[in-house]
């Protein structure tokens, strides 16, 4: 289980990182990432601890291991798309105001947003 912070992470601004809490998730020991992080296989930015999580450099784990953290917790380079894209979105008040009057069901309202968009 993700104990904090986000599954993907970036790091002093432009390091694309992923949380270490993810490795016992697709069943790798944490015994097991401290001695590839010791070993240099993969590469700790960032530790754990005041709450944060610890951070490994995501183009440090091998193709297959980001294969299946990518199956298991989605593509981060998509959900970076996503969320730049949301956070471009702005409500538009009037609109609300406007579906409010017309006193359509929340669903009605959801289904004529997003066709608008």
């Amino acid at each position: 289980m993700i104990s904090s912070g986000s599954i993907y992470e970036h790091y002093s601004g432009n390091t694309l990182c992923v949380n270490q809490d993810v490795f016992p998730v697709i069943n790798i020991n944490a015994s097991t990432v401290r001695q590839w992080v010791v070993r240099n296989n993969v590469i700790k930015l960032r530790n754990r601890g005041n709450g944060r999580s610890g951070l490994i450099k995501w183009e440090s784990i091998e193709p297959k291991l980001r294969d299946k953290i990518k199956k298991t917790f989605g593509d981060p380079y998509q959900k970076e798309n996503v969320d730049s894209f949301l956070n471009r979105l702005e409500n538009d008040d009037e609109a609300a105001i406007f579906f409010a009057k017309a006193g359509l069901s929340p669903s009605k309202e959801y289904q004529h947003y997003t066709h608008s968009i």
